[in-house]
């Protein structure tokens, strides 16, 4: 295949055919361009490494299929080597599948074949995330607070909101002030919809988030407009974009960032980026294209674990995850107010700064008990004071009597 081929890949009829059913498949019925992108990136990299043009795939699979499945699989060992991340490895090798299964070749038997233990898994266990205590399994407090001063401000509540919910970065980075910003109560409800699969989320950020999320609209984007993004980008994509908008450059009209109108999200890759630069500094090195451990996506991984480990019904974790789950999901799980309080069960152990130690329900109760009693020694200080002046009343009333008498 020559460079001329590759590069003009969407005008072969299978690669519009795949296009075609991928978005008519779709719950929105529309493919994004980030995730055109991605696979783009990866179907390219499996016609250089066959080197055969995408319909001439097509062609040799309907007439053995075994030797294209060899072929996929080859790619998917080779590309292990590169990446070594099992989420893209993963979704690549599912990709390559859809590729094919649109293009009418039959791909049910196909699996990815088993490559052994993941050097991102023996980075994970050992740079592990929860802590054995005597009360059971914790979330490693002491480290994530460190990890989290050093992502700065915004990076910071970004990840408390992965950790403290089920959204992907994705989802964390398209929010919108209208979101949030008119919430009243203390756990911040988010729900909305899986592009891909239709499936409803409905989850809550923890109390010491939602405090967060609000002090951080409080300063930096007091003055956005409703519908603008919730977390600006870096200065750097801001710059371009006011460039490209106005015709000049975003510095030499001292533009401050938190008044730049600005309605399209950060990159996620660009939070796996600050991500890893914050690894570093904590001394935690991979290698390059590796996972590093602290990815945004593990975040969100733990939120869910921490569900599991504080006993949630799966129902439940369902719904807050946006999983199809079971038949009975949609009968369990309907009701905002019924779900904080299962969120409320595992609240206290996605909580890092506050006091965990013990479940919201009884902080709460001592707070009211502290309440009565500075109520009780207030009336007690007031019947005091009130006798005093009883006491005093009576001496002077005794001292009028005497006088008048004599």
């Amino acid at each position: 295949m020559t460079l001329l081929e590759v590069s003009d890949w969407e005008k072969y009829s299978s690669v519009r055919t795949w296009k075609k059913n991928l978005i008519s498949k779709n719950f929105n019925k529309e493919i994004t361009d980030n995730a055109w992108t991605t696979k783009r990136t990866y179907f390219l990299r499996f016609l250089k490494f066959t080197g055969i043009n995408p319909d001439e795939l097509i062609e040799l699979a309907k007439q053995d299929n075994e030797s294209v499945r060899d072929l996929v699989d080859d790619f998917y060992r080779e590309l292990i080597k590169t990446i070594q991340k099992s989420s893209a490895s993963t979704a690549c090798y599912s990709m390559l599948r859809g590729f094919f299964s649109n293009n009418g070749i039959i791909t049910q038997f196909w699996s990815s074949p088993k490559i052994g233990v993941l050097q991102s898994h023996i980075t994970d266990e050992q740079n592990p995330i929860f802590i054995k205590t005597d009360s059971g399994y914790q979330l490693d407090r002491d480290f994530i607070k460190r990890f989290l001063e050093i992502l700065g401000f915004r990076n910071k509540i970004i990840a408390l909101c992965m950790l403290s919910s089920s959204l992907d970065p994705s989802d964390i980075l398209s929010l919108k002030i209208e979101d949030v910003k008119y919430q009243k109560e203390e756990n911040i409800y988010i729900h909305g919809q899986r592009p891909k699969s239709g499936e409803v989320y409905k989850t809550f950020f923890s109390k010491e988030c939602s405090k967060l999320v609000r002090e951080y609209i409080e300063l930096e984007r007091k003055n956005a407009l409703d519908e603008e993004i919730l977390f600006i980008p870096e200065a750097k994509q801001l710059s371009k974009q006011y460039q490209k908008i106005t015709g000049k450059k975003f510095y030499e009209n001292k533009v401050r960032v938190a008044e730049f109108p600005y309605c399209t999200p950060m990159s996620g890759v660009n939070l796996d980026v600050i991500s890893r630069r914050t690894s570093k500094k904590l001394n935690i090195h991979c290698k390059r294209r590796q996972a590093q451990p602290f990815r945004p996506k593990r975040f969100r991984h733990t939120f869910q674990q921490c569900c599991s480990r504080s006993g949630i019904p799966e129902t439940i974790i369902d719904s807050f995850m946006g999983h199809k789950g079971s038949i009975n999901k949609q009968y369990e799980t309907g009701i905002k107010y019924e779900l904080l309080d299962y969120y409320e069960q595992v609240e206290p152990m996605l909580t890092i700064y506050e006091d965990i130690s013990k479940s919201s329900k009884i902080v709460e109760l001592e707070k009211k008990l502290s309440r009565l009693e500075e109520k009780k020694e207030s009336f007690t200080d007031f019947g005091e004071e009130m006798l005093n002046r009883i006491k005093k009343l009576e001496m002077e009333n005794k001292e009028l009597r005497d006088k008048i008498q004599s």
